[in-house]
């Protein structure tokens, strides 16, 4: 039950600066999948030694602290695309040759997906053999209203160049007469700079995050925003240095107060700008009308309906550290007044809890509960689904798809997310389908779901759509066309519950109104 390595979203489109964005639907979150002998909750986040936290997307050697989400070589977001030396970002566009600060506004508007990355000058401009060093900055032109992080022609800086985590060093630089960061890579498996701003930026989810980048191979960002997590980046391109326009939405999130940089390959690379456009996401609802139940469970008896839900029990960690052990007598899982409460409460100092799961699988639909929800520090409740076929090829290959995860130690107070797992995004590079925080989540109702067809999968929060991954058509990347069941559990402590906080807890509560599967 476990996701966030990269969000996707649709965003409106906006004329600032004559600037038409849309982002595609692809992958974002980092949320670790369990691999424990098909014994993972998806809420369990894997217990290899490069299962970093859903803070943490970087699989590799390099491995971060929470608060750097570089991924590896291979874990390139599928969206990012080098384009030719005419495919400007249509905000910037300079170039080496010809620092020219204009739009051209007689050329077609080509459009920018989300995690995109094109050149700002042709990839000869510089060769591979040249040293790591610009000779001319680009010229950016920055719409009206742009959050400015960093910008060398205007001299704004907002970067501490003193970092909080990490042995790789920032630093300013002149670079064709203006000043510009400068990052070298540290030594050992820290590689990375995480250095907090001098101020927090605030802006609605879905908005854009620019970065003009002077390097070759892979660069890697990230954005902080508080307890809330981080949004990962790795952006691929050919081997030649040159300046690049780096763009990314950052859905689910809504402040900025930290930034951090890598790479695996770069020794050194170079940062002219870096800005945000801010934007508010469309809001789509589903119309349920155009469904039928196929399944469901109201919890109107006085028991868990085991003609429905089957128990799944034991300890031993779950492939997460977990410290529950899930039991089946009946106090963990009451059901009265038409609610099912799965309760977990310490009995001869061991934690008692729940996991149920559906006797019934199907194949598509749009699968809902509406809840409220633990966030209390060191619980990890979660409601997701895992592919009936686990007992033959395990996890990740069965697919999990996680509708909603909880865990207020490492994200933050109030916030929901849902994730994917496969054999190809799984463990801290799972794949994120959207997230939001909410000031009452434990006292009011909520609805999280998922709509899940053939070509994707999207996440709704409240009936509001998040975000969506699309299917690829392999069997690594897209095991989501078999049936499904369902899973309801309350961890406590662990990779993401966080066993520390776990210490003062005395008790904790999941409630659940229904859980419903349209088609």
């Amino acid at each position: 039950m476990f996701s966030f390595t990269y969000v996707s979203c649709d965003i409106a489109s906006t004329s600032a600066d004559e600037t038409t964005l849309e982002s595609d639907d692809i992958s974002n979150d980092t949320d670790n999948g369990d691999s424990n002998n098909g014994n993972e909750s998806g809420t369990d986040n894997g217990s290899t030694t490069n299962s970093d936290s859903e803070t943490d997307s970087e699989s590799n050697d390099d491995s971060d602290s929470g608060t750097d989400s570089g991924s590896n070589d291979d874990s390139d977001s599928g969206t990012d695309s080098g384009s030719n030396d005419d495919s400007d970002s249509g905000t910037d566009s300079g170039s080496n040759d010809d620092s020219d600060s204009e739009t051209d506004g007689s050329s077609e508007e080509s459009l920018i997906t989300d995690d995109s990355v094109s050149p700002l000058a042709s990839s000869n401009t510089n060769p591979s053999s040249n040293p790591a060093f610009p000779v001319t900055r680009t010229t950016v032109s920055i719409p009206e209203g742009a959050l400015i992080v960093f910008d060398s022609d205007k001299g704004i800086d907002k970067i501490n160049n003193t970092a909080i985590w990490g042995n790789a060093t920032l630093s300013n630089v002149t670079v064709d007469g203006k000043t510009v960061k400068k990052y070298e890579l540290g030594s050992g498996n820290d590689k990375a700079f995480v250095g907090n701003l001098t101020e927090t930026f605030n802006f609605p989810e879905a908005s854009i995050i620019y970065l003009s980048v002077y390097a070759n191979k892979n660069f890697k960002f990230a954005h902080h925003p508080g307890e809330n997590g981080d949004i990962p980046q790795t952006v691929k391109w050919a081997d030649s240095w040159d300046w690049y326009s780096v763009l990314k939405t950052m859905t689910g999130e809504s402040s900025m107060n930290s930034i951090a940089f890598s790479s695996d390959s770069n020794q050194v690379f170079y940062i002219d700008h870096i800005y945000i456009v801010p934007h508010e996401p469309v809001i789509e609802t589903i119309n349920l009308n155009d469904y039928e139940i196929v399944w469901q469970d109201e919890f109107n008896g006085t028991s868990l309906d085991t003609s429905k839900w089957k128990y799944e029990t034991g300890a031993s960690g779950w492939g997460n550290n977990e410290l529950q052990n899930y039991i089946d007598d009946g106090r963990t899982t009451v059901v009265n007044n038409g609610t099912l409460k799965i309760k977990a409460f310490k009995e001869n100092n061991e934690w008692k809890s729940a996991r149920i799961n559906s006797k019934t699988n199907l194949k598509y639909g749009y699968i809902e509960a509406r809840m409220k929800i633990t966030d209390k520090k060191g619980a990890w409740p979660a409601f997701w689904m895992l592919g009936e076929n686990i007992g033959n090829v395990s996890w990740p290959a069965c697919g999990e798809i996680d509708i909603m995860e909880n865990a207020p130690s490492t994200f933050g107070d109030g916030k929901v997310f849902g994730t994917l797992h496969a054999s190809g995004h799984n463990g801290g590079a799972g794949i994120s389908i959207g997230s939001k925080t909410i000031e009452n989540l434990s006292s009011e109702w909520h609805t999280c779901a998922v709509l899940w067809t053939e070509e994707k999968i999207t996440l709704y929060i409240d009936g509001v759509k998040k975000n969506s991954y699309n299917s690829d058509g392999t069997t690594e990347n897209w095991p989501y066309n078999q049936n499904f069941y369902i899973l309801l559990n309350l961890a406590i402590g662990g990779d993401l519950g966080n066993t520390n906080d776990a210490a003062s807890l005395t008790d904790a509560q999941f409630e659940v109104d229904y859980v419903r599967w349209y088609q």
